[in-house]
Parts: structure tokens; sequence; C-alpha cells
């Protein structure tokens, strides 16, 4: 899993997509791809998240991970109290297109909102999915 990353080391020999990904390859691992955090790390250090969804091994994507963050202007903050904005929704369903239907977690860990907030973030994610899948493909949504 990807985590938000809030410095940059000075000698690096590989991007943090670079790096997860060569550890699910020798560890034979799974991936959980935490869009939020693709997100917040792109934001705070300048990169396209693109770049992240194109550097990640798609066989070994097993779940999606969602959530909010704390917006301080020159930095974000991954804090789990906010609503997903629409820039993670729209990498959400980037990701969906490229490694297909696969487990989604939404993650509210405070500031929780009345429950019926809660199921159109739910809606939404099912929606988000059907759309990118595209007709046919997405009878598994549930």
């Amino acid at each position: 899993m990807p985590g938000t990353r809030y410095v940059t080391y000075r000698h690096s020999d590989m991007t943090e997509w670079e790096f997860l990904s060569a550890v699910a390859e020798r560890a034979d691992g799974f991936i959980l791809l935490d869009i939020n955090n693709i997100y917040v790390s792109a934001v705070n250090h300048g990169f396209p998240p693109q770049a992240y969804l194109d550097g990640v091994p798609g066989e070994r994507i097993r779940q999606h991970h969602l959530a909010g963050h704390s917006d301080y202007g020159d930095y974000i903050i991954d804090t789990h109290d906010h609503p997903v904005i629409d820039p993670v929704w729209e990498l959400y369903a980037e990701a969906v297109k490229r490694f297909g239907l696969v487990s989604t977690m939404i993650e509210r860990d405070d500031r929780m909102p009345p429950f019926a907030e809660l199921m159109d973030e739910l809606e939404r994610t099912r929606a988000i999915a059907a759309e990118a899948l595209g007709p046919g493909r997405c009878a598994a949504i549930r």
C-alpha cells in the first residue's frame, strides 16, 4: 500500500511507485492501491498522479482505497476526516479503467457525517466503477 509521504529524499534511486512495485514483485504480494495517498503525494511533491498508475503492476492490485484529506494550501495531509474530493474520484475512475473491478474501501476516521452522506459516497463509488467499466462489465458491483 502506498503511504502518504511528506518529505522528499535527497538521494533516491527510484520513485515511490517503483519501490512499491519492486516490493510487491519480490515478495510475490498484492497491492492495496491508496488512491487518496497517491493524490496527496502527487500534490505535495509535484508529480502527475497518472504516473503512479502507469508505474504499478495492474495484476497485483487487489483493493482500492478512498478517503478525504485536509488541505492547508501549500500542502495536504491524509487525514481521513473529509469527503472524497473530485480529483480523487477522477483518479479512482482512471484506476478502475486500468485495473478493473477490485474491492474498494472508503475510510473515514473522524468528523463522521450523517449515515446518508456515507451511503452517498458508496453510491458514487459504485456509479464511477460502473461507468469506468462500461456496459455489461459491472454486474458484480454491489
